[in-house]
């Protein structure tokens, strides 16, 4: 997936894979983008789900976005402006522990 968040708001999916062909749009995922530079919408993406996050300092909120169905999961409200959105997750890995004895 290549996402794009344009100026009305609205997520777009696009496939690197396939000449950058559109996979669909969401609409209302943040509210209008202003030209103010800060803070300005953001976009984190899960590396352990197929899940995008996107910051809405308009809506004082975030959007949780599934990319298989290009759907809204939910919404999380803040109470305050976000002014940065970074992912700090990690990929699930399986470990095997041997314990010697």
């Amino acid at each position: 997936n290549f996402l794009i968040l344009d100026s009305d708001g609205a997520l777009h999916f696009l496939d690197p894979a396939d000449d950058w062909g559109t996979r669909g749009t969401l609409d209302n995922v943040v509210g209008s983008v202003s030209a103010s530079p800060a803070p300005q919408p953001a976009i984190a993406i899960s590396q352990a789900d197929e899940i995008a996050y996107v910051a809405d300092p308009d809506g004082q909120s975030v959007a949780i976005i599934d990319l298989d169905s290009r759907t809204l999961l939910r919404r999380i409200n803040l109470g305050f402006v976000p002014a940065g959105f970074t992912w700090l997750g990690l990929a699930e890995h399986e470990h095997e522990h041997e314990h010697e004895h």
